[in-house]
C-alpha cells in the first residue's frame, strides 16, 4: 500500500528535500521496506532494510506498529537503504 503525499516522514528529521529515484515515485511505508540487503551487510548480521534506514536516520525503538504509520520516499528510502 502505497502512502500519497507531498514529503516523507524523515523530511522533517534530515532536513533533505524528498523526491523520486530509479524511477519510482511513490511514498511507502516504513514497514514496507523489506527489500534483501544481505549483499550489502554482510558482516552486520540480519539487518532488515527498516532497521538499517531507521539506523542511519538514528531512530532506535521504533515497534513494528509505529513503522505503520511512518512514510519514506524513494529518494530517502534508496540514499539511506540498499543504494547508499
Amino acid at each position: 500500500m502505497s502512502a500519497k503525499q507531498s514529503n516523507c516522514s524523515l523530511h522533517e528529521i534530515l532536513q533533505t528535500p524528498c523526491g523520486s529515484s530509479r524511477h519510482n515515485e511513490s511514498h511507502v511505508f516504513l514497514s514496507e521496506c523489506n527489500v534483501d540487503i544481505s549483499a550489502h551487510l554482510s558482516k552486520c548480521g540480519d539487518v532488515t532494510e527498516a532497521e538499517l534506514i531507521m539506523s542511519r536516520v538514528g531512530i532506535r525503538g521504533m515497534s513494528a506498529t509505529q513503522l505503520t504509520h511512518v512514510t519514506i520516499c524513494p529518494r530517502h528510502r534508496h540514499s539511506l537503504g540498499r543504494f547508499w
